[in-house]
């Protein structure tokens, strides 16, 4: 009698092939994609078979591709290979495989066992349970090609039901918060915070790539040679930008997010010297003005001789923002008559 072996190498344990599920809400005035595959990575005993009976499910953040291979014969000492196909949009996807030996009436049930090998052929799952126990593996996909699924005979014939399914990895989830991205003045920083972003298969892995107007900008922050999930910058001209987040997994399945930035010009309304200057953007500011001169003498005048006095005034203010954004108003107030 063999010893029970059974190796497992996974990072999701799944029920009935259906990963736990997380609700993820996306804010409706920025744009959100994930990447995600199109391609059906089940084969059958050639890699260029696809089985008709494969089903697909839409698990929102996943996608599971499922096969059954119903009642099939094997022969005593006999091993056969079923196939997986895995492309680069595949990468970190979870290999499933359960094989059950068919109960045949008056004959013994074979021994099977169930092994999963990598593309160079090298066995990284299996399980070897003794008698006509069921067997299951899982294993990550980490690199392209085909995988290969083997039931092989230890001992006896008969037949089996082997059930297989992919489910694709899951693109990390972007949080952040955002600091005056809104509407912020030229040379005024905003930022972006997006460190609470994660993996949701706890990979604990993830990269970030931040794009100006489609120009990758680089902030190493920690000088581990990546970019920081933190953004600082400062537009320097007025106008519409957008500003780019990626962030991706060690597999490269990554999220994109967009923020819409429209840098504003703090200019400012001019007056005749009043009080109160209106702001574009709808503020108000208060100044009040103090006397910067000496008292003028006033010349003796010769009594019934016309006297008049006209007084010309320019101010010039200078008014600085908590950033760096500074801006000169000139309020001229021309001498009435």
């Amino acid at each position: 009698m063999k010893s029970t072996v059974f190796a497992i190498v996974a990072s999701l344990m799944l029920a009935s092939f259906i990963p736990c599920l997380e609700v993820v809400e996306i804010s409706e005035d920025k744009t959100t994609s994930f990447t995600a595959s199109t391609s059906d990575p089940i084969r059958n005993e050639t890699t260029s078979e696809i089985p008709a009976e494969v089903e697909t499910y839409d698990l929102g953040l996943w996608t599971e591709w499922y096969h059954h291979v119903d009642d099939w014969p094997i022969d005593d000492q006999e091993a056969i290979t079923y196939y997986f196909y895995i492309d680069n949009s595949l990468l970190g996807s979870e290999l499933h495989a359960f094989l059950d030996i068919y109960d045949a009436w008056f004959s013994a049930d074979p021994d099977l066992d169930l092994y999963i090998y990598d593309p160079t052929g090298y066995l990284v799952a299996y399980s070897e349970n003794p008698y006509d126990e069921s067997e299951e593996v899982f294993f990550i996909a980490d690199v392209t090609g085909y995988w290969s699924v083997v039931v092989n005979s230890y001992d006896g014939s008969g037949w089996f039901d082997l059930y297989r399914a992919v489910i694709s990895n899951a693109a990390p989830i972007l949080d952040y918060v955002e600091f005056n991205t809104e509407s912020p003045h030229i040379n005024e920083v905003f930022a972006v915070d997006a460190c609470p972003s994660y993996d949701i298969e706890d990979e604990g892995n993830i990269s970030f790539s931040w794009y100006w107007d489609g120009y990758e900008e680089f902030q190493d922050y920690d000088n581990d040679g990546a970019a920081d999930c933190r953004l600082y910058m400062i537009a320097d001209d007025a106008g519409d930008h957008v500003l780019s987040l990626a962030v991706a997994d060690s597999f490269g399945q990554s999220s994109t997010i967009d923020f819409n930035i429209r840098a504003s010009d703090p200019g400012w309304f001019s007056g005749d010297g009043d009080e109160t200057q209106t702001l574009e953007m709808g503020m108000e500011g208060m100044f009040q003005f103090d006397q910067m001169t000496s008292v003028w003498q006033v010349p003796d005048v010769l009594p019934g001789e016309p006297f008049r006095f006209q007084v010309g005034l320019l101010y010039e203010i200078q008014l600085e923002s908590t950033g760096t954004a500074t801006t000169t108003l000139s309020l001229d107030a021309p001498p009435d008559d």
